[in-house]
């Protein structure tokens, strides 16, 4: 008996021993977060609140991925300002596209935001620009920087940055996720405003009142879910974020407003880019005219000048002198599994079909830096065979599954930064 004492003992203070190292972890994670800014004010939105607070009308544009595309932190944003500033007429435009990062955004600037003249500009990157080259994400957010003060110096600029399950570990050891500070660098180099969502939703995690990734089952249970898959927040999810950045706003009224555009920080920013159509540039006759009936019909606003071809002998030819060049086109079902880029006789072959080509979205392809010069580039559908619905997994579509048999080149279009010859 004295043994079996002895090990009820030994076990009771092995748990109480790892309770307490729990809760020092949880501890130190809380204070390595309190570390952390939510805000950035810098020179904050003076502009925009000035014209707000005169009942002014205003234009809002959220340009981002596929969390500021869905229905969630933009509208709710919306309707607190609408709510709050009702002297005033406020119009909104949302510029997010799922699975998209700061570089084709850089492309999408002049006809999805700045055609509409907008007094203040959300950009919402930092999870779509996760894993891409530090330089390409410099060079994109500063050109979008540029693009639009360029227009308007009074035009007010804030970043947002959201979270995703790999950048987690990142901030629990007190560091900025690479992305969030390669944007950093050119917030600050501006003295524009950021808002960093993540770290609200890390202090709920870690207290153990939400759970980061969670399932239907644990939000049926009653227990609060911030994102069912890591990266795309639910309702509640939303609100945290809403909540966030409503709460940025009331330190971001006042500042001092820019008046001269500093010189780039980096030579190679994207301040100039230049989108051509398909019509714009040489092609085979076998192109045809895409058909708005069905599934396309989404796109004809983003892409007036599509055209499509199931034919690896068709060609489109882009002749330019520049750095970049890339092109815009369609993933899903239908879609050719892959596209060939052939630039100055060296062919490069571009997988233009993944795992979530079940269903019909916009996407690209940008490849440079090239030497700066003139370039030949030709463009093919690829020879490459793959099951599409295997790589799917098989997942249920609303689209015909004979589509998948099908592997077509949708080319909406063309990008370049440098001069068509």
């Amino acid at each position: 008996m004295l043994h079996a004492d002895r090990r009820t003992t030994s076990c009771r203070i092995i748990f109480i021993g790892a309770l307490l190292i729990l809760s020092l972890l949880k501890i130190g994670v809380s204070q390595t977060l309190a570390g952390f800014s939510v805000l950035q004010e810098r020179n904050g939105l003076p502009a925009f609140f000035a014209k707000l607070g005169k009942g002014s009308p205003v234009t809002i544009c959220y340009l981002g991925g596929s969390i500021t595309e869905a229905a969630g932190y933009r509208v709710k944003t919306e309707q607190y300002f609408r709510k709050k500033y009702p002297k005033s007429s406020i119009s909104v435009y949302n510029a997010g596209v799922g699975g998209t990062g700061s570089s084709l955004g850089a492309f999408r600037l002049q006809e999805e935001v700045l055609s509409h003249h907008p007094d203040l500009v959300f950009v919402e990157f930092a999870v779509n620009d996760a894993a891409s080259d530090s330089l390409l994400v410099c060079n994109a957010i500063e050109g979008i920087v540029r693009q639009i003060k360029k227009q308007n110096l009074k035009t007010d600029i804030c970043f947002l940055y959201t979270i995703h399950d790999q950048m987690t570990g990142a901030y629990n050891k007190g560091e900025l996720y690479r992305s969030v500070r390669f944007i950093e660098r050119v917030a600050d180099y501006y003295k524009l405003p950021s808002v960093n969502l993540g770290i609200d939703v890390l202090k709920e995690v870690n207290q153990g009142k939400l759970i980061f990734r969670g399932t239907k089952e644990d939000e049926a249970a009653g227990r609060a879910v911030f994102s069912f898959d890591g990266t795309h927040p639910g309702d509640l999810g939303h609100e945290i974020y809403t909540k966030t950045i409503v709460g940025a706003f009331e330190n971001m009224k006042s500042g001092k407003e820019m008046k001269k555009m500093p010189q780039p920080l980096y030579s190679g920013n994207f301040g100039v880019t230049r989108v051509l159509s398909p019509d714009e540039v040489q092609r085979t006759a076998g192109w045809e005219q895409a058909s708005w009936d069905g599934y396309l019909k989404p796109f004809q606003k983003a892409y007036p000048g599509l055209i499509c071809t199931a034919h690896t002998s068709d060609s489109v030819v882009v002749r330019f002198s520049g750095t970049y060049f890339g092109f815009c086109d369609i993933i899903g079902p239908s879609a050719t599994p892959s596209v060939v880029v052939n630039i100055d006789g060296q062919p490069d072959i571009r997988t233009r079909f993944d795992s979530y080509g079940y269903f019909y979205r916009r996407s690209y392809c940008l490849i440079g830096p090239l030497k700066d010069g003139e370039h030949v580039v030709i463009l093919k559908k690829g020879t490459m065979t793959t099951d599409k619905q295997k790589m799917v997994n098989y997942h249920e579509t609303r689209e015909d599954p004979a589509d998948y048999r099908k592997g077509l080149f949708f080319l909406g279009k063309l990008m370049i930064i440098g001069k068509l010859l």
